[in-house]
């Protein structure tokens, strides 16, 4: 299985305070994305998520997280980035974001 860095994001929450800034509480690492190609393996249901594969054609953008509909597409693309993305405090609502594509990972 091959498996490469594609970017990061860095999610902020706390929009809904009015910080310029969101305070460093409430501001998460930043999370690497990995792209990984001849995946075989079955997905495991998580208390988060029920996983599934799809086709990359068919993928459901519009029931993921607000910020993954945004950086998701890059890396099924085949394209590098990274991002950082600002939301609520309920984490609903995607108040604003920054994204650099096609720049060089570590």
């Amino acid at each position: 299985m091959d498996r490469s860095r594609a970017g990061g994001t860095l999610p902020q929450y706390g929009a809904d305070r009015g910080d310029a800034l969101p305070s460093r509480r409430r501001r998460l690492d930043a999370r690497p994305r990995l792209r990984r190609d001849g995946v075989e393996s079955e997905p495991e249901t998580t208390e988060e998520a029920v996983p599934e594969w799809y086709p990359t054609e068919a993928v459901p953008y519009d029931e993921m997280w607000i910020d993954d509909r945004v950086w998701l597409p890059h890396l099924v693309a085949g394209e590098t980035f990274r991002g950082t993305f600002v939301l609520s405090d309920d984490g609903e609502s995607l108040v604003r974001y920054e994204m650099d594509i096609g720049v060089a990972v570590e």
